[in-house]
């Protein structure tokens, strides 16, 4: 596990090149659209070839994510907050390949900052379900200029010791991908994601973001809160250490769902700056609303069953008895069957 990890950290600094100093506005600082808040360290489904790709060894089924996102800003001639660009993304996950396209259009009136990024993302080590080494090749290819393509990679591990907690790390922007003359800034990304609630640890995910980055005016501290308020309506939100923040709504329906999220920003006043709205389609069944009853239940069983009786085997940690597993059905059957 320390081999991986020491590669992780060697890349970063080999490569982290002298102080850069270029605002790269209209450019976010590692050329992505804005995305539904994750963290490196939680990031299930598709998001992870934006936030860590490492996730990409667990759960292996088919996901297909849509985003739309509208840029806000101050209309030059009123007060009134007008949209000024946007930007579109699918990301698909099958198995454990991942690939996604984004769409950017920073101004609605100047196609010449307009780019797609794509990336393709697949892990590269993984052991059991507590840790995963992932790389991602992502291509900038402006659409209105004569400029050529240009290719970046990115690079991340995640931890997993129990479920409660998962430990995670990403180099980004590795080889410094160039738009319009305008260069990506290296970053180091760490994180720790937590699930406080020992009954029920995916209700409540609580993650904490440290971003370490050369001359950048990114805040370097983010928080991230996922609350599943009952199957199938969720709600999330982000802050950072300058004042920005951000919430939005899940609504699932186990193979599909929908969202939105606004996020706010703390210039000179709290000002509304970005809208996303998100579609899900997916293979396996997720904790979500139940449309119709006389549905099959679908279990995944990812620890050894004993027959005796159960004895705990760590701080957090309890082996399954085949009595868990009976009563699990019986539950599952009464609720599938109303």
């Amino acid at each position: 596990m320390q081999r991986p990890l020491l590669f992780l950290f060697f890349a970063f600094n080999l490569l982290a090149p002298a102080a850069w100093a270029q605002d790269l506005s209209p450019y976010s600082a590692t050329f992505d659209m804005q995305l539904p808040p994750a963290s490196v360290a939680s990031c299930p489904g598709p998001l992870s070839l934006a936030h860590n790709p490492a996730e990409l060894s667990w759960a292996p089924s088919f996901d297909l994510l849509f985003v739309h996102q509208q840029r806000l800003d101050v209309d030059q001639g009123s007060a009134d907050r007008v949209f000024v660009g946007g930007a579109d993304a699918l990301m698909m996950k099958l198995g454990r390949l991942g690939f996604s396209v984004q769409w950017v259009r920073p101004y609605d009136d100047e196609d010449r900052f307009n780019y797609l990024k794509y990336t393709l993302a697949t892990p590269l080590i993984s052991h059991s379900r507590w840790f995963s080494l992932a790389a991602a090749v992502e291509v900038m290819d402006p659409t209105d200029t004569n400029e050529g393509s240009s290719v970046d990679f990115m690079l991340g591990a995640m931890i997993r010791p129990l479920r409660y907690v998962s430990l995670g790390i990403v180099g980004r922007n590795l080889g410094r991908a160039k738009i319009n003359d305008e260069k990506s800034n290296r970053a180091l990304d760490l994180g720790i994601a937590v699930r406080p609630l020992w009954f029920a640890p995916e209700r409540v995910t609580l993650t904490a973001d440290y971003r370490l980055m050369q001359d950048a005016d990114d805040p370097p501290v983010r928080f991230t809160g996922y609350f599943r308020l009952i199957d199938g309506l969720s709600i999330f939100g982000n802050a950072d250490i300058d004042g920005n923040f951000g919430a939005g709504l899940l609504i699932d329906f186990q193979r599909v769902g929908t969202g939105g999220y606004v996020s706010l920003s703390n210039d000179q006043e709290i000002e509304p700056d970005s809208v996303l709205l998100t579609a899900r389609l997916s293979s396996e069944n997720h904790p979500g609303f139940i449309v119709t009853h006389n549905k099959t239940a679908e279990f995944t069983l990812d620890n050894q069953i004993i027959s005796g009786r159960p004895t705990s085997i760590g701080i957090f940690r309890r082996q399954v008895s085949a009595h868990d597993v009976g009563q699990a059905i019986r539950k599952a059957a009464k609720e599938t069957l109303g």
